[in-house]
């Protein structure tokens, strides 16, 4: 019998299905911790890259002037000044530094995931990333997150009383960097690039891994605490801390498309008053506006508490079981 009539006749028994190695709890955390700490490097090296350029540039700009500068006091006048002109620079184009840096961590951990999908299957890759929420569900979630950003007004009102005049105009000012650059700015930097990355970063990555070492309401809480971190004000770690704590539990419940739409969402929410503002300024000023933006956001209150009863509704047994067998 030749070699190929041996292979012909030879049973091969079956061979068991490949049981995917399940990771150390340890490893996730290291993961979870490295994710954070490279969309934080990222951000920051985007960052320093771009106020370099600008200090090179306005550095040649003045170096003829710098030359003859006569005296020590001179020069450290001219230096003073393009300090102050780089923190101008910064502050104006933050939400476009922002925009860039989220487009080069999206495309940094775009490219992580694709290399992670040539690696063997492992059990503890969380099911909830890539789930279906529907499009209905995406509806009501977008409109909730919408809602959202009305509704928190009344409650930071009830803050506001309770803070020192300056850590209000702290807040202020901090929070008028997401007005600068003009609304096309704001809808490529603040609600189509943010939500995407962020929600990659904090849910996608994060959220899913310490979820594999620990009780996830635990993981959801303290992505939460780093997600309101990274906002730098604390007035703003305030409601980003809240917020994050809905968004991860819209992530365990309706997948990464679903924390993504209602981030989207909620983002979205600032983007009429911009409008009118780019508009009319006078109008944001008048009485008539106020008094509709306040009924509004009391309006939002109880519209968006029966929208996310809605989006945590329990599903039947039948879709309860496609969910388990899909996942």
């Amino acid at each position: 019998m030749n070699n190929g009539q041996y292979e012909q006749n030879y049973y091969y028994p079956p061979q068991p299905p490949q049981q995917p190695q399940r990771e150390r709890k340890i490893v996730s955390v290291l993961k979870a911790v490295g994710y954070f700490f490279l969309y934080f490097g990222i951000m920051s090296l985007v960052e320093v890259i771009i106020a370099l350029g600008e200090y090179f540039t306005d550095y040649l700009k003045r170096f003829p002037e710098l030359m003859e500068a006569q005296t020590y006091e001179d020069s450290m006048r001219i230096a003073s000044e393009m300090r102050n002109q780089l923190q101008v620079f910064l502050y104006d184009n933050a939400l476009l530094i922002t925009f860039i840096s989220n487009t080069v961590a999206i495309a940094v951990l775009a490219l992580i995931f694709f290399l992670r999908r040539r690696r063997e299957p492992n059990a503890t890759e969380n099911r909830f990333i890539f789930k279906n929420p529907g499009a209905v569900n995406l509806v009501v979630i977008l409109v909730c997150g919408f809602l959202l950003n009305f509704a928190v007004n009344p409650i930071l009102d009830l803050v506001f009383r309770l803070l020192p005049e300056s850590v209000l105009e702290s807040y202020s000012s901090y929070s008028n960097v997401y007005s600068v650059g003009g609304i096309a700015v704001f809808i490529l930097g603040g609600i189509i690039s943010a939500p995407i990355c962020e929600e990659f970063v904090f849910r996608g990555a994060m959220t899913s891994r310490l979820g594999r070492a620990m009780n996830p309401h635990l993981a959801i809480f303290l992505t939460s605490l780093c997600f309101g971190v990274i906002h730098g004000h604390p007035i703003q770690m305030l409601y980003t801390f809240a917020l994050g704590m809905l968004l991860g539990y819209v992530f365990r419940k309706h997948g990464l498309f679903g924390s993504i739409a209602l981030h989207f969402g909620f983002n979205l929410g600032s983007l009429p008053t911009m409008i009118l503002e780019a508009v009319n300024p006078e109008i944001i000023q008048s009485n008539a506006f106020n008094i509709t933006y306040t009924v509004i956001s009391y309006v939002s209150i109880p519209v968006s508490v029966l929208l996310t009863v809605f989006i945590f509704r329990k599903k039947n047994a039948v879709n309860e079981e496609r969910d388990q067998a899909n996942g």
